[in-house]
């Protein structure tokens, strides 16, 4: 039970108390009524214990009555974290484009790098990327002449359930990293402690983590795949495939592997995946992906391919990282990809199967996900482990 949980609770035993003790001191024991099973029970009991509470001794008063005090403390405590929480959410509303643009003029140690009223489009070197990796795997990419494609797999440290259904479903092709696909996960830094130790640990088991010391939010995604970039520049042969993605995605392996075969040559100039061009920012405050004109003054994005899912080759992959430290830092990590792109001249293509959505209404046919025509499946945030149900079905294709 969560501390929200339990003071909900304490609201509703006092609001409990209140009611029914006045309908009992008005009506009678015999006239309030309240069916819900075995809760029917105990609110009898606790009414009960109320409207007797005049022939009850001393010492039972005043223990009831500090019992109720207790439940009326947890509602005030209540309604004070509820304002607390809004002024919160108001500040955060407030500052959000403020520490962004900071982030975004600045180097990693603070320096700032570039002075303008807005975010220019490009710039001589002011992101340059000084993070170091926490954690580095550098045997993923061990055996090189046998690698064909390298999974970058977007993370957060207290996913551990979603990340073992992946290493249990599709990047099980891996062979812990010893066939021709690998994959590992990415992360920034974590503050707790407690929770690092725990990712120690699990990294310690599985060696499939990168960690770099940035720090873990979602307004750092961009700096977290070009880590991912930079250690795949590094260890991985110049014939490598990479697909950046995220931990809520059911791939499909082999209809994946078919599709890069097809595209192999394209890959050398363009990133391909589900890709949209000429699109408009969000400007909702609310929403978020929400853009501000400060940080993307002009009216439309060039373009992008959904973070869900991308693939390139090694070839493009340098190239961005190279072409990096002259685009401005962007916060939403797909589109930044693309502005490095859009400065290359390299291409979005749009690829079937990228953007396949599960809806337990249309895909009542699991095999459907597993077809040749299904490369990458996502929406799985409410319910996870139905990546292992596609994956455990059974299907004669």
């Amino acid at each position: 039970m969560t501390a929200r949980d339990f003071t909900l609770t304490g609201i509703w035993l006092a609001v409990t108390y209140a009611v029914d003790w006045s309908q009992k001191l008005r009506k009678g024991p015999n006239i309030y009524v309240c069916k819900a099973g075995n809760v029917t029970h105990e609110l009898i009991v606790a009414v009960e214990g109320v409207y007797t509470i005049k022939r009850m001794s001393k010492k039972k008063r005043k223990k009831i009555l500090l019992q109720v005090f207790f439940v009326l403390t947890i509602f005030l405590f209540y309604q004070l974290i509820m304002q607390i929480d809004r002024k919160i959410d108001k500040h955060r509303q407030d500052v959000k484009e403020e520490e962004i643009w900071k982030f975004s003029r600045h180097e990693p140690n603070g320096t700032l790098v570039f002075d303008a009223a807005e975010r220019p489009k490009f710039c001589n070197g002011c992101f340059k990327f000084g993070y170091r990796m926490l954690k580095e795997e550098p045997a993923t990419c061990q055996n090189q002449e046998n690698i064909h494609l390298v999974f970058l797999i977007s993370t957060t440290p207290l996913s551990l359930k979603k990340r073992m259904i992946i290493r249990d479903t599709w990047a099980s092709y891996s062979k812990k990293n010893t066939a021709n696909i690998r994959y590992a996960f990415l992360l920034g830094d974590i503050a707790e402690e407690g929770i690092q130790e725990m990712i120690n640990t699990e990294d310690k088991f599985y060696r499939d983590i990168l960690q770099g010391d940035f720090p873990e939010n979602y307004y750092t995604l961009t700096v977290k795949t070009l880590m991912g970039y930079h250690w795949a520049a590094k260890h991985c042969p110049n014939n490598t495939f990479i697909i950046k993605t995220d931990d809520d995605v059911f791939i499909n392996i082999p209809a994946v592997l078919d599709m890069i075969k097809k595209h192999e040559n394209v890959l050398q100039s363009s990133i391909g995946g589900f890709c949209k061009k000429d699109i408009e920012p969000v400007r909702d405050i609310k929403s978020k992906y929400y853009v501000s004109h400060v940080e993307y003054p002009r009216k439309r994005f060039p373009g992008y391919c959904s973070g869900t899912g991308y693939v390139t080759s090694i070839n493009v992959v340098k190239q961005v990282i190279e072409v990096s430290r002259n685009i401005p830092f962007f916060h939403l990590e797909d589109v930044y990809i693309a502005f490095c792109l859009d400065h290359l001249n390299f291409t979005l293509q749009n690829i079937e199967g990228f953007n396949t959505v599960y809806d337990e209404d249309e895909h009542a046919d699991l095999c459907e996900l597993k077809s040749n025509s299904v490369l990458v499946v996502h929406n799985f945030k409410k319910r996870p482990s139905f990546i292992k149900e596609i994956w455990n079905k059974h299907c004669d294709i």
